[in-house]
């Protein structure tokens, strides 16, 4: 599961923040690709570089099996999706694709880089006026 890297992520043009919270997702499903018309944040430039700097800085953990993501990522590269994934702080994992490419990876979310990536996101969330918690 963890042949995917965080820190071959390039440099960011932006980030979107896609509030997942209302959609029931599970273990093999894909729920920030079927986001639809789940509310999202874009910012742009230096904005994204914390969630871009936090997210090449996720280390390693163990996995577990829930994956009820909050939030999904999409971080954007020369103007196009380069990668999205949903986070699950409860089980550790990020599932996505990667330059179309399907990725996972258990990490440790206890780790300052993904309480960090957690903070920045529910801020966004809570920024927005998104519904749930």
């Amino acid at each position: 599961m963890d042949t995917y890297d965080p820190r071959s992520l390039p440099r960011v043009d932006a980030v979107d923040v896609v509030d997942l919270r209302r959609l029931s997702a599970s273990p093999g499903s894909r729920p920030v690709q079927e986001a639809g018309s789940e509310p999202r944040t874009r910012l742009v430039g230096l904005s994204a570089q914390p969630f871009a700097d936090a997210w090449r800085s996720l280390t390693p953990g163990d996995p577990a099996r829930c994956h009820v993501p909050p939030v999904g990522l999409r971080f954007v590269v020369d103007g196009r999706i380069h990668l999205e994934a949903s986070v699950c702080w409860r089980c550790n994992n990020l599932f996505g694709t990667c330059e179309g490419v399907e990725l996972a990876y258990a990490f440790d979310s206890k780790s300052e880089a993904a309480t960090a990536l957690l903070a920045l996101t529910r801020e966004v969330l809570d920024g927005a006026a998104a519904p749930g918690g």
